[in-house]
């Protein structure tokens, strides 16, 4: 056998070389542990220098710590391809482990969350356009109508609705950021496309009018007298009169305006000017009224006003009142003021006089007309290598990798596909098995017992405090010689209580979001908690919910309750349900078969003669069939393969529909897709 590390041969100790072949282990479904084998690398000339000098006095070798490709071939057959880690120096010899390159998928991704994903193409404002054209789309994102809070009627207002993000979708993401390809029949499947995943964050903040936020400010007077009169006033800062903020916004105390998240706003206000004098003269003049609006200083729009004193003696005045407003695309980070101030000009003819100016504040105000959805903001923490195993675990997905030469495949030589199987469809495959009767030299060890399974095999989600679990699922096994509880699967996901009606449909049950006591302006002066609001909805971050999505047909009309003109909507719309989420629906489409083996397990370790070009070809998603046993088996492990020598395998019986069935006549094989996935 051949060792190659960076491209380049080595020097190994031949003894060390006894590969574990392993693809999916049935003894722990949660974790797919893979081929491997344990090398020793003597400190030769040419390993040194392949290896960097790694020990030698003053080295910097990186070798350790990098990813290193590291392959085991005999004549022209691959055994063993992958990364190798380093493990210890021995003196002598380093050691270390050489991993099936299909763990690389979660190195690639495991220091990054899904909110580093680039989601450029799905961020938007939130407005009827965009809404509407979102109601019922299968790819990207998904505006489900429910009620978040807000309540629903036949008038729905976008600000109360949320988007979800598709699985697939974020599936294919993160395996195009990551470089990496695909494939399988069941990212095709209907069920897995209609999984959405909820913000753990929300667009909005339902229960409070954030829309608009009027009585921003304190009403402000200025009052001053005059002998004579030439008058030009600004007044600065706005004194606030109730302290306002949220996760957009936020008004500080100085009178600026901060926006927190990027959002489409009309600012404005409404400003009154007067002046009055008494004198025994006709006053002669004018007063004017200027508001400006400014953003990070620079003016962005100016209101101008002018009124003429009019009055009878021995009272004059002069009085402006107007409102300025201005629409502005807002940036996170940028600052917002109001400034104005007022000027009057008057000749005075007679001796004596009493002049007052006075400048009002009567009503600020800011709208967020449409709120900017930003999905890396809203998705939360949940890390990417977190989300692949879930939608793995849940749907029990069984891996392995192949490099498609020859097929017709745009890829290169050297491009690794990771193609996927439900374990359902592998365990009850008979058609595509291999017959390994010629192959068995004898059986060393039976078993009665596969992996650490328990009486009770759950299937869970998370919950809030408030929610006690009712999506979950326990398989109850047969074989009463195991431990008492096992999980399965446990879901990064939460789910959600729902209605009993929506959409004038009893039967139909979208995904409402439980309430929670919310504190507000909290470690404020004013702390107080709000009337209770739906978890999803507040600002606070939460964990991400799972629902799927459904077509009804609906007449309704859609308005952002600002300006934009109101959209009708008749005919199909999206909405949440809970059908088909319940664990036990996943229990009966991907768990079936392997239940079975919990409630009778047969493990058997044999003596199984293998050449290398057996290695080369093997392939754990087809069965094995022993004539001599009359059994099928899944192969678990190949075990210190050696050349010219019977090699001890791990062989897990397998069953048909029932515990005592090996062989299924009715079964119609699903042949796995030949797409390669890389969106």
């Amino acid at each position: 056998m051949i060792v190659t590390v960076k491209g380049v041969e080595v020097d190994v100790i031949k003894s060390s070389i006894n590969p574990t072949f392993q693809s999916n282990d049935l003894n722990e479904i949660k974790n797919r542990n893979l081929s491997n084998t344990r090398l020793k690398f003597p400190k030769t000339p040419r390993n040194m220098e392949v290896f960097d000098y790694l020990g030698a006095q003053g080295s910097t070798s990186r070798t350790p710590y990098d990813i290193v490709k590291c392959e085991i071939r005999q004549g022209n057959n691959i055994q063993l391809k992958g990364v190798l880690k380093i493990t210890a120096d021995k003196g002598d010899y380093f050691e270390g482990i050489l991993k099936e390159e299909a763990g690389d998928i979660f190195d690639l991704v495991k220091d990054k969350d899904l909110k580093d994903l680039d989601f450029s193409d799905l961020n938007h404002y939130l407005n009827t356009t965009t809404y509407s054209a979102a109601i019922n789309s299968t790819d990207g994102y998904v505006y489900p109508i429910a009620d978040y809070g807000a309540g629903f009627t036949d008038v729905l207002q976008v600000a109360t609705q949320s988007p979800h993000l598709f699985k697939h979708y974020l599936w294919s993401k993160i395996w195009a950021e990551a470089g990496a390809y695909y494939s399988g029949a069941f990212f095709d499947s209907e069920n897995y496309k209609s999984e959405v995943i909820s913000m753990a964050k929300g667009n909005l903040d339902v229960g409070k009018a954030l829309v608009n936020v009027s009585g921003m400010f304190t009403s402000k007077t200025f009052t001053t007298s005059f002998l004579t009169y030439d008058f030009d006033s600004t007044f600065l800062p706005l004194e606030i009169n109730n302290y306002y903020a949220d996760d957009r916004i936020k008004i500080n105390e100085e009178g600026s305006i901060e926006i927190l998240k990027k959002c489409k706003i009309l600012l404005g206000n409404t400003f009154e000017s007067y002046v009055t004098q008494s004198t025994f003269s006709t006053p002669v003049g004018d007063i004017t009224s200027t508001f400006d609006i400014k953003k990070n200083g620079v003016v962005l729009d100016t209101h101008t006003a002018t009124a003429s004193f009019t009055g009878t003696a021995p009272s004059w005045g002069a009085l402006i009142e107007h409102t300025a407003s201005f629409y502005s695309i807002a940036e996170a980070g940028d600052i917002y003021t109001f400034e104005s101030s007022s000027s009057a000009t008057s000749t005075i003819t007679g001796t004596s006089a009493d002049i007052k100016v006075y400048n009002n504040y009567k009503d600020s105000y800011i709208e967020i007309l449409e709120p900017y959805i930003d999905f890396s903001d809203l998705i939360g923490n949940m890390s990417q290598t977190a989300f692949l195993k879930d939608v793995i675990s849940a749907n029990g997905l069984m891996f392995k990798t192949a490099y498609p030469l020859g097929l017709p495949y745009n890829l290169g030589s050297n491009d690794l596909v990771y193609e996927f199987v439900t374990m359902e469809d592998l365990l009850n495959d008979r058609a595509g098995a291999e017959d390994w009767t010629d192959r068995k030299s004898y059986t060393k060890v039976s078993k009665r017992s596969v992996g650490n399974y328990g009486l009770n095999n759950r299937l869970k989600y998370q919950y809030t405090e408030e929610v006690t679990p009712f999506l979950d699922y326990n398989h109850i096994s047969t074989n009463l010689n195991q431990s008492e509880n096992n999980d399965l699967n446990q879901s990064e996901f939460e789910v959600s209580l729902v209605a009993n009606s929506f959409l004038g449909v009893e039967t139909l049950n979208p995904v409402m979001f439980e309430f929670v006591e919310v504190l507000e302006y909290e470690g404020t002066e004013g702390a107080q908690y709000l009337a209770r609001r739906y978890a999803y909805n507040k600002a606070l971050e939460v964990a991400n919910k799972t629902a799927k999505v459904k077509l009804h047909n609906k007449t309704f009309t859609i308005t952002d309750g600002n300006s934009d003109p109101s959209v009708a909507v008749s005919g199909l719309v999206s909405y949440l349900t809970n059908d088909r989420v319940e664990m036990d629906f996943y229990f009966e489409r991907y768990f079936e078969a392997f239940s079975r083996i919990i409630d009778t397990p047969i493990k058997d370790t044999m003596a199984i003669y293998l050449t290398p070009l057996d290695i080369e070809r093997l392939d754990f998603f087809k069965l094995k069939y022993f004539a001599q046993d009359g059994r099928y088996y899944y192969l678990n492990k190949v075990t210190k393969f050696k050349e010219g020598m019977n090699t001890l395998c791990e062989l897990v019986a397998v069953y048909g529909t029932d515990a005592t069935d090996y062989s299924i006549t009715d079964f119609q094989y699903n042949n796995f897709a030949t797409t390669i996935y890389r969106t």
